[in-house]
């Protein structure tokens, strides 16, 4: 999943939990964190990677 597309839907079950103060939403905005989490991570990930091989190249 995209980083972006991640965020959108943090946000969306976010305001759904705010909205309906669910132990559900809760879990499923909880759920959504998690995801957008490991997008960024992922995208740090290949960064620090392609930095390191420009660094091997120069």
């Amino acid at each position: 999943m995209e980083t972006t597309s991640a965020a959108l839907a943090m946000e969306r079950a976010r305001m759904r939990w705010e909205r309906t103060g669910s132990d559900a939403d809760y879990i499923a905005f909880l759920e959504a964190e998690g995801t957008w989490q490991r997008c960024r991570i992922a995208e740090l990930v290949a960064a620090a990677r392609s930095r390191r091989q420009v660094e091997r190249v120069a």
